[in-house]
């Protein structure tokens, strides 16, 4: 479940090339440059992690956050990330069997 750092520029300009390795973003939408999406696997869930890196608030409005929120407020609810805030979320793994 890769997908941070990976540029929408990068990703048109090579886009078959990715399409074929299986790496895909891991939310939909555009964040600003100061906001960090990463995640975790373990055998049944995958826990996303958001941290916010600037001393401002950030906007995620557009962003879709899928699954149950761990810690800190829903992302649905609020778009809002405190300054250095940081927001989990986990979604279960669909088995590809």
């Amino acid at each position: 479940m890769a997908g941070t750092g990976l540029s929408r520029g990068f990703a048109g300009e090579r886009g078959s090339g990715i399409e074929k390795t299986g790496i895909r973003p891991i939310v939909e939408g555009a964040l600003l440059q100061c906001v960090e999406v990463s995640s975790r696997v373990s055998p049944e869930w995958e826990y996303i992690f958001i941290q916010n890196f600037s001393d401002k608030p950030t906007d995620t409005g557009d962003v879709k956050w899928e699954g149950e929120w761990m810690y800190g407020k829903s992302l649905k609810e609020n778009s809002r990330l405190e300054a250095y805030g940081t927001r989990i979320l986990r979604r279960r793994i669909k088995s590809s069997v």
